[in-house]
């Protein structure tokens, strides 16, 4: 993303507002809890929103292969299950309410009948109509414009994105933050003025100004620094997580097979007892013969 913003600003292309698509569909519902899936003919995304936060953004290409059972509907109920364990497997102190409303969205929405009847059958989850926080304009398909509504709300003050959804945490990323130059206050004074005192006093307010809207700016990039970094020390604890689980999980199966190679020993010592006994048994019998006369 950084390498687009740097893109963009070498080849002096004017950008306005740049955001992760599943951030901006997280946005542009704006839900407790919801399951996002949205439909392209390259790309499938699928966002998980648990507790007002968007927990798991799992992005994959369908191959639309033809010997794959129901093809691309199977790809998708796959993706969605994907999603599902990987929510589960980095929080797992959380549950996924069994309510959970699935919505979709994208350029292939409106052909997807099939898809939610397929999904409303087989994944578990109620399928539900794309409910956006706001009035969209109706000259605008919603469901195929969701993402951009998203990124238009991106420029909403958190203040009122708070008292229109209460319940929803917005993750707001500035990707152009690194590019921005330093603001310079220009101010034009009137005519000429006849007191010391007075161009004194101006002065005097210029520099105060100045000052506050440059540490009024420092503050608010550290602010934003701050929300970026809880952001990447998140992602960081749930791979960490992710790791400790497969590697109690392939302690566990060491153990396992550990303990079927002993039964294993145990089982071969055993059919060597027998082994001995049965050959013991016809030595005596053998010898036994010998003497009778048999």
């Amino acid at each position: 993303m950084l390498r687009l913003v740097e893109a963009l600003s070498k080849a002096r292309i004017k950008r306005y507002m740049l955001d992760v698509k599943p951030l901006a569909l997280g946005r542009a519902v704006s839900l407790n809890d919801a399951i996002l899936i949205s439909l392209e003919k390259e790309y499938v995304d699928v966002v998980v929103i648990v507790g007002g936060i968007v927990r798991i953004m799992h992005g994959f290409t369908p191959t639309r292969k033809q010997e794959i059972p129901d093809g691309f509907k199977t790809e998708i109920l796959n993706g969605l299950e994907s999603a599902i364990k990987s929510f589960k497997r980095y929080f797992p102190k959380i549950s996924l309410p069994a309510d959970v409303p699935i919505m979709f969205s994208g350029e292939l929405e409106d052909d997807g009948i099939e898809i939610k009847e397929f999904l409303k059958k087989n994944s578990g989850y109620l399928v539900s109509d794309t409910r956006l926080f706001t009035v969209n304009p109706t000259y605008i398909p919603k469901n195929q414009f969701s993402a951009s509504l998203g990124l238009i709300w991106k420029t909403l003050p958190e203040k009122v994105m708070a008292l229109r959804v209460p319940d929803y945490t917005d993750i707001n990323i500035d990707f152009f933050l690194k590019l921005k130059k330093p603001l310079t206050e220009r101010f034009k004074f009137g005519y000429a003025v006849t007191s010391l005192a007075i161009i004194a006093l101006i002065a005097l307010v210029y520099f105060s100004y100045d000052f506050y809207q440059k540490e009024s700016a420092k503050v608010d990039s550290l602010d934003i620094e701050y929300a970026n970094n809880i952001f990447l020390l998140n992602m960081a604890q749930t791979e960490n997580t992710n790791a400790l689980a497969l590697k109690e999980e392939e302690a566990g199966t060491t153990q396992n097979l550990h303990t079927q190679l002993e039964d294993l020993e145990s089982e071969q010592q055993y059919i060597a007892r027998l082994k001995r006994e049965y050959a013991d048994e016809i030595t005596l019998t053998k010898a036994l013969e010998g003497r009778t006369g048999v």
